[in-house]
């Protein structure tokens, strides 16, 4: 639905380049999206948290900037579990 309210919204942007965040505008720790994805695609990987020492700068929490995307009138109607088992369903070819 953002790509959709993102492309309609083409012909009035005023900018040759805009960069827009999408996502649910609630923050989430990388780690805590990989258990998730991880549970809801029943992996069997092993997840080995802090085997490699982390990098200075290592991004440890993500949250997107969802005003541009709210202006524009979208509306984020999932949040992150529904939306991960959504995709997998999708990838899987299961919906």
């Amino acid at each position: 639905a953002a790509y959709l309210v993102l492309i309609e919204s083409l012909s009035t942007a005023d900018k040759f380049f805009i960069e827009i965040d999408v996502g649910s505008g609630a923050s989430v720790s990388i780690r805590k999206f990989v258990e998730m994805a991880h549970q809801i695609a029943k992996s069997n990987t092993k997840l080995n948290f802090g085997a490699i020492p982390y990098r200075d700068g290592e991004l440890m929490d993500s949250k997107a900037n969802t005003s541009e995307l709210i202006s524009l009138g979208w509306r984020c109607r999932h949040d992150l579990t529904s939306g991960l088992n959504k995709m997998i369903r999708l990838d899987r070819g299961k919906v």
